[in-house]
């Protein structure tokens, strides 16, 4: 029996990869002369949340029933095979890249040829959202085995705790983002509660809207770093609270709209295609907009924004454009399920 795809969730994860788009596109205008872009507001909304709802989604949609063997191999199926087969074409697409805009690093076929199990190893996977969901994800089907809800909490309130600790004070080799996994199994905790207590929390969802606003606009007045985990962590054992409070107000906004919505062609599609957007959304985003800034020259504002906007624009309609390419049954088993 085929389990039937819930169309509210891929526009969820439409929606994300929209966020990542659009708080990697600042980073990267900026980087090829378009500086107006480099504090680009609207960020501290997005940083605030986006990253732990992937796992709040995936913690929704999971099912920690299945035995062990069988949940560990389809995870590596559908989460790392993936990561290491897109890790290789992405560093074939930074390549071209890099040659076409005269990087010399990249001249040499032994950097063509780099990828391979020894980098990816080195490199703990190159992606660190798909290495650290999918021990996340090995981890909590442990922990999911605890019938008491208040003992799941505790455990994963302690490993929180703990891959702060071992990021913030230690100088270990974060392999295969072990550190990011053990902050962010929390929110598979919160996607497993959201699922059993979704009617009630949403029923709620204008005062959990407008505190998230409020709070994120408090923050950004104040000029206090929004606590995230992204490649880089910035939470603290001080900010950990707030951390958690953003994520979990800031998810549940968007996991209310994407109801709201309930269905939406494109938004679906990009939702089912997220995992093959964020893999190469940041080469993309680098290609367009290292050729719109050499096409247009931006030297006011006014051409900057539109750089800016276009370059969004462009990447999205690439991104989803290489997604239908691949999306095909001979080549599907190397972009995963997710």
């Amino acid at each position: 029996m085929v389990k039937q795809r819930l169309s509210f969730i891929d526009v969820f994860k439409g929606e994300l990869i929209i966020l990542v788009i659009l708080h990697h596109a600042p980073l990267v205008c900026s980087k090829f002369g378009n500086p107006y872009m480099d504090t680009f507001w609207i960020n501290n909304f997005i940083i605030a949340f986006f990253m732990p709802a992937w796992f709040i989604a995936t913690g929704y949609c999971s099912n920690f029933t299945k035995p062990f063997h069988l949940f560990l191999w389809q995870n590596f199926k559908g989460i790392m095979i993936p990561c290491f087969t897109l890790y290789c074409i992405n560093h074939f697409l930074s390549c071209i890249n890099a040659y076409f805009y005269g990087d010399s690093l990249w001249m040499s076929l032994s950097h063509w040829f780099n990828p391979g199990i020894r980098t990816f190893l080195r490199t703990g996977g190159f992606y660190w959202f798909l290495s650290s969901l999918f021990l996340s994800k090995i981890l909590f089907w442990g922990i999911a085995k605890i019938p008491n809800d208040i003992y799941k909490l505790s455990i994963c309130v302690m490993m929180l705790f703990a891959g702060l600790c071992l990021y913030n004070i230690t100088s270990d080799h974060n392999f295969f983002y072990y550190q990011h996994s053990l902050i962010l199994t929390f929110f598979l905790f919160a996607g497993q509660q959201l699922k059993k207590h979704e009617n009630r929390l949403l029923s709620h969802i204008i005062p959990i809207a407008v505190s998230f606003i409020l709070i994120v606009i408090v923050i950004s007045y104040m000029k206090i770093t929004v606590p995230t985990v992204t490649r880089e962590i910035t939470v603290t054992l001080s900010t950990s609270p707030l951390f958690i409070l953003l994520s979990i107000l800031g998810s549940l906004t968007t996991w209310a709209v994407s109801k709201r919505i309930a269905q939406c062609n494109l938004l679906e599609y990009m939702g089912k295609g997220s995992l093959v957007i964020y893999a190469f959304n940041y080469v993309t985003l680098t290609i367009v907009a290292n050729t719109l800034v050499y096409i247009i020259a931006p030297k006011s504002a006014f051409l900057s924004v539109a750089c800016f906007v276009l370059t969004i624009i462009l990447s999205l309609a690439v991104l989803t454009l290489f997604y239908w390419l691949i999306d095909k049954k001979w080549i599907r088993a190397i972009i995963g399920k997710f």
